[in-house]
């Protein structure tokens, strides 16, 4: 309980920071992260690269033989790909730089979106293939893991970090380390 409390003020003042290097003279007003019905297309960027992230992490998890939502770390609710949420954890920084990227670079602009009050921010379809594409190449592009000097696409080490905990979970390998950018 400690920990999530430590991980939620700390979530907290990286999102206020975020908030600071987005860009409202762009005409974007963000008040930090939301989970729920989001009303700016930050969040609804923010949101859809995180599932797309989770869904990336879920697939090699079930490929790798593991249960995605039998977790760690994160805290089971509803149908939660917990395990898929703990994977993917050192590689949300891939989505943020890509929302970031986009909106700072102009790419993205106030009138690609329309806020319902239901549905909240509804991106537009330019918007979509704009972030798509710019997050797709972002997940694609190579970094190197600073532990293992591994250097891959962002799907491949979600790959090598769900074998090396089946490793772990087995017996077979030394301690699991995550993923850390070099």
């Amino acid at each position: 309980e400690q920990l999530l409390g430590m991980e939620g003020k700390a979530g907290q003042l990286y999102f206020s920071v975020l908030q600071e290097l987005g860009a409202k003279e762009l005409g974007f007003e963000w008040r930090g992260k939301k989970k729920d019905v989001v009303r700016d297309p930050v969040n609804a960027m923010l949101n859809l690269g995180y599932g797309l992230l989770r869904h990336h992490a879920e697939s090699v998890l079930r490929a790798a033989g593991l249960l995605p939502w039998v977790g760690f770390y994160h805290q089971p609710h509803g149908r939660h790909a917990t395990l898929a949420s703990d994977l993917m954890e050192p590689f949300r920084h891939v989505v943020e730089r890509a929302v970031l990227t986009l909106v700072n670079r102009g790419q993205l602009r106030p009138d690609d979106y329309t806020v319902d009050d239901e549905a909240g921010c509804q991106l537009g379809s330019r918007i979509r293939r704009v972030f798509l594409g710019g997050l797709s190449e972002r997940f694609a592009t190579p970094v190197e893991d600073a532990t293992s000097g591994l250097r891959g696409s962002v799907p491949e080490h979600l790959w090598h970090m769900s074998r090396r905990l089946v490793g772990v979970l087995s017996g077979r390998d030394a301690p699991f380390t995550a993923f850390r950018i070099r």
